[in-house]
This record gives C-alpha cells, sequence and structure tokens, in this order.
C-alpha cells in the first residue's frame, strides 16, 4: 500500500495512463457530447509521461534518506536524563558507632586534668589547636562520683569531682576542673550511684577547655564504695 501522497500521485498517474493508453491502442471512439479537448493529439504522450512520473517517484522513494519514525522523533525530542548520582550514604561506607569503632586510645598517663592544663594561659583559638590531635579519642576516667543526672529518655551524665581550687577575685571555687562523661546506655546501673563513689569508665573525648573536660559514648569500667 502506498504509504504517502507522494506515493498514491504516483499510483494514481500510473493507472491514468494506463487507462489512456487502453483507449488509445482499442481507438475508441469519444462519447456523444465529449468535449473536444479529449480529441487532442497530446493524449497520444499521455502514457509516457504519467508512467515517467510514477518512475521518477519510484526512484526518488528508494534514494532518499529515510525519515524518521515518530518514536525515533521522540527519541531524539525527549530530555536526557543525566546518569543516577550516588548518595554521600551509598559511596561512603557507613562509620562504626560508639563501642564499635576501632579505639585509638591516648598515650598512658595523659589524664583529664593534664588535658585541661594545656588550655589554660591561652586564647581559646590556641587552647582549640592544643587538644585538636585528642579530640575522638579514647581515655580512661577515673574520679569520685559528684552527681549523675538523665538528660533525655536515653542519655544521661556522670559528673566527677576535681580537687582543683581556682581563684576568683577574693573567693575561692573549688571543683571548677570537672568532668563529664556522657553515657548512652548502663542506665539501671548509672540510676544506683551514690555521691562519693569511685568510678572508673572509659570515654571518647568530645571537648576540652581549661576549666572541663567532655567525653561521649563512655562505658563503665569499675564503680567502688567511697571508703573502698
Amino acid at each position: 500500500m502506498p504509504k504517502s501522497s507522494l506515493d498514491w500521485l504516483g499510483v494514481v498517474g500510473l493507472w491514468i495512463g494506463a487507462i489512456v493508453l487502453a483507449f488509445k491502442s482499442a481507438g475508441a471512439p469519444l462519447l456523444p457530447g465529449a468535449p473536444v479537448i479529449f480529441a487532442a493529439t497530446f493524449w497520444n504522450f499521455m502514457p509516457v509521461v504519467l508512467v515517467s512520473f510514477a518512475l521518477l517517484i519510484f526512484i526518488y522513494r528508494q534514494l532518499r534518506p529515510p525519515v524518521p519514525t515518530l518514536p525515533a522523533l521522540r527519541a531524539l525530542v525527549a530530555p536526557r536524563q543525566a546518569p543516577p548520582i550516588a548518595s554521600s550514604q551509598e559511596a561512603a561506607p557507613p562509620q562504626p558507632q560508639g563501642g564499635s569503632a576501632e579505639r585509638v586510645f591516648v598515650p598512658d598517663g595523659l589524664t583529664p586534668r593534664k588535658l585541661m592544663a594545656m588550655c589554660e594561659g591561652k586564647t581559646s583559638h590556641q587552647a582549640q589547636v592544643s587538644i585538636k590531635p585528642f579530640i575522638g579519642k579514647w581515655i580512661r576516667v577515673s574520679g569520685i562520683v559528684r552527681d549523675f543526672m538523665m538528660l533525655s529518655e536515653d542519655w544521661g551524665a556522670v559528673f566527677l569531682q576535681s580537687a582543683t581550687t581556682a581563684v576568683l577575685g577574693d573567693m575561692a571555687l573549688r571543683e571548677v576542673n570537672s568532668a563529664k562523661l556522657y553515657f548512652r546506655s548502663d542506665f539501671d546501673r548509672l540510676e544506683m550511684l551514690q555521691g562519693g563513689e569511685r568510678f572508673v569508665a572509659d570515654g571518647q573525648i568530645k571537648e576540652i577547655d581549661s576549666l572541663s573536660f567532655k567525653a561521649d559514648n563512655c562505658e563503665i569500667v569499675s564503680i567502688a564504695p567511697a571508703d573502698a
């Protein structure tokens, strides 16, 4: 079947040429009342003209470049989608949490008090530069329990006493240097803590300044009575 109007034009021209050729070959007379133009001599060349026209259409159809189909055109004009980029959660392996991470401890003998002393007499910037290598590392902390409180349903803090005395004007303030240990488990044992008990825990250093020491993800090592 013809696929375009050009194809139909060639087929119709070939059909008309065949009819004219048939009439001329048969020598059929004109019907009564038919226009005189049908008796003109140029009709003798009409079959050749129409057949040649149909042949040219056939050759053109064979030689012209293929016309893109509708699905191909849609594919050309459709916006290209960039390949998916892996999110940071997919690209980076999950980091172990708290106790499951490989623990790197500070050197033996380095206590919270010594770390806080590294910040004394320095500007805040100088102090942070000094203690930056220790942030995130683990340390064993021991001291006397001063207080425990639940900060939320799954977060609690133990406060250890300090024997350091600070002078502010004419007043002497004790326990300004304190260690704050944050826990996310062991609450059944922590809730039974008594002031004055000896407390030992491992924790991940979170924050240090000249007045305080904070450790996160802490885990109890031992608890002993005050008179032990």
